[in-house]
């Protein structure tokens, strides 16, 4: 059997929020058929000015191992519309973020948002 690595991410638009956010959902479950979603939740901006922010988190088990598992994700992305260029007028189409890969924890400052640990609870539940 191979080894599964479990996953969090962290799933956001500001941009055609629900279409996007679930665009994005459509193409991890694709990709992996036992992801989990939690419910979306609407927040402000940090640190730019653009309309709310639909947010979620999902958990999956993947085979992969993190850099292939972030590239696929960052190729979700793309096609949802994602591009640099619209980064830059902050239109964030979808942003895809591992948030833990294992035991580790990446992007420790958005661990600190209220947003995380109230959908994080969501799956606590599950």
């Amino acid at each position: 059997m191979t080894y599964k690595h479990r996953v969090l991410l962290a799933l956001g638009t500001n941009t055609h929020q629900e279409e996007n956010l679930q665009h994005a959902k459509m193409l991890l479950s694709k990709e992996w058929k036992n992801i989990r979603f939690s419910t979306g939740k609407w927040t402000e901006p940090l640190g730019i000015v653009s309309d709310l922010f639909l947010n979620c988190l999902a958990v999956v088990q993947v085979e992969e191992d993190f850099i292939k598992t972030q590239e696929k994700i960052k190729k979700m992305e793309r096609e949802c519309g994602d591009t640099a260029s619209a980064r830059t007028q902050s239109h964030i189409v979808m942003d895809i973020d591992i948030l833990q890969f294992d035991d580790k924890r990446l992007h420790i400052n958005d661990w600190n948002r209220d947003y995380i640990s109230v959908l994080l609870k969501e799956f606590e539940d599950k």
